[in-house]
């Protein structure tokens, strides 16, 4: 704003005063916007059309105004068409409903001040629809659960109710217990799975609109293999013919695998073979071992398996068999009359029980040539040799037993005793002539072995010869 006016000095001349007042505007304030609440018809059926009004109440522009369905910003489509019909009106509108349609819609209005929203439910009555159709399904027999799929939508929202075909081709509700049970989903749940459980089941829903929606579909229980368990640990003994089998229960076809010590099993000799038999429950598979031998023990297992699971069996096989020959047999500490003996037995699935030791003289006049025989417990290694005769050579060998069997005698072991000294002089001497030159001289002795006899004499007139 500007004032003019006129100031007189002493002289009388009017001088002229211009004032320019500046008056600032005060702050601009911006409403934030708000909203007129709005509804969709509670009568709209499926293919009709609908339109909503998002009006600006109040709010200052500029003004944005946006529509959202289930929190997802909208565009326009094929049937949606978003309307700005001035910059305080927004429509909304749907050609041809359909159930995709269905949700909550909300238009935002958004200024520099703030915003503000408002939702509403677009709901359709419609006969119910297929949101997920059930379809046949399978099972394992044994399986702790299994599960059946059926939803539908709707408005209202469909009731679904599952129904199990009898013998006579009727359906009957299925009744909730542990068994069955119907979950708020649709969802079929069925425990501890049975062979009873297969059969046609019929999945329905309604909401009093339209036609009710049914479909049946088909279960089926599916047996994995079961193998009937036997004797887990066998006894063979050696040469025999072994027969492992493996009966099984299932649904074929089935395929079996044995395996050595969990190494797949090659047939390579004719001493093993496998056949497989169909029975009335399944298969028997039976693995044959010929002519059995010490390395024959071993885990065999036998796997079978189909499209819906697998089962194994082991069997621990022992083979009996008489004992392996004592070996490393050692005599120390040769006296007179004694002889120490030691030996080693190697380790046997089939556990030792006895010792047998025989000796005797090498040499000799059969009736000397005494057998002799000591039997010793399966956990002693040595025997003391007593009872020799001096100056002997003997011939030792050892035999281990068990439940089985001998097992064959070792190696044979020579061994000479040592000599000692006659226990006495001989008795009862005799000399005799028998010629001028020759003399018979006769004595006794004790019943020992002497190696050498000395006899010593002279003559009156020289000194002792031998």
């Amino acid at each position: 704003m500007t004032k003019i006016g006129c100031y007189l000095n002493m002289k009388g001349t009017c001088i002229i005063i211009a004032v320019v007042v500046c008056v600032l505007p005060s702050t601009v304030s911006i409403d934030p916007p708000q909203l007129q609440p709005f509804e969709f018809p509670n009568d709209l059926e499926m293919g009709s059309k609908v339109v909503a009004v998002c009006i600006l109440r109040e709010g200052d522009p500029p003004v944005t105004i946006v529509w959202k369905k289930d929190r997802q910003k909208l565009s326009h489509g094929d049937r949606l068409i978003i309307e700005q019909v001035n910059d305080d009106i927004s429509n909304l509108k749907i050609s041809s409903i359909t159930p995709e349609d269905v949700g909550n819609y909300t238009c935002t209005a958004t200024n520099s001040a703030g915003s503000d929203s408002f939702t509403a439910a677009l709901v359709v009555r419609g006969p119910p629809f297929w949101s997920h159709e059930p379809v046949n399904s399978q099972a394992v027999l044994g399986a702790s659960q299994t599960t059946v799929h059926c939803s539908a939508g709707g408005y209202p929202r469909p009731q679904l109710t599952w129904l199990k075909e009898d013998p006579s081709g009727s359906f009957t509700p299925v009744s909730k217990s542990y068994k069955m049970k119907v979950l708020d989903n649709g969802t079929l749940v069925i425990n501890d799975v049975k062979e009873t459980d297969s059969g046609t089941y019929l999945c329905q829903a309604d909401n009093g609109v339209g036609e009710k929606l049914e479909k049946a579909v088909r279960l089926s229980v599916h047996a994995p293999p079961s193998i009937q368990k036997g004797r887990e640990t066998i006894t063979f003994k050696r040469g025999e013919t072994g027969l492992l089998s493996c009966a099984t229960n299932g649904e074929l076809p089935m395929i079996v695998k044995w395996q050595k010590n969990e190494d797949n099993l090659e047939l390579w000799s004719n001493r093993h073979e496998t056949y497989t038999e169909d029975t009335f429950e399944g298969i028997k598979s039976t693995l044959v071992l010929r002519n059995i031998q010490p390395q024959d023990a071993a885990l065999y297992t036998c796997k079978v398996r189909n499209n819906f699971g697998s089962d194994e069996l082991s069997f621990n096989i022992i083979i009996n068999e008489p004992p392996q020959s004592p070996y490393q047999v050692t005599v120390s500490d040769i006296r007179s009359r004694t002889a120490r003996v030691t030996w080693q037995i190697s380790t046997t699935l089939t556990a030792v029980t006895q010792f047998i030791v025989r000796f005797w003289p090498t040499r000799g006049k059969k009736k000397t040539r005494r057998l002799q025989e000591e039997t010793l417990s399966f956990s002693e290694r040595m025997l003391l040799l007593q009872d020799l005769h001096p100056g002997t050579e003997y011939t030792i060998e050892i035999q281990a037993e068990n439940s089985i069997g001998f097992s064959e005698p070792s190696d044979p072991v020579r061994f000479t005793t040592m000599e000692e000294e006659p226990s006495s002089a001989p008795v009862d001497i005799k000399v005799t002539a028998v010629d001028s030159q020759t003399l018979f001289v006769s004595w006794k002795v004790r019943k020992e072995k002497l190696f050498e006899v000395k006899i010593p004499y002279r003559n009156a007139a020289h000194t002792i010869d031998q």
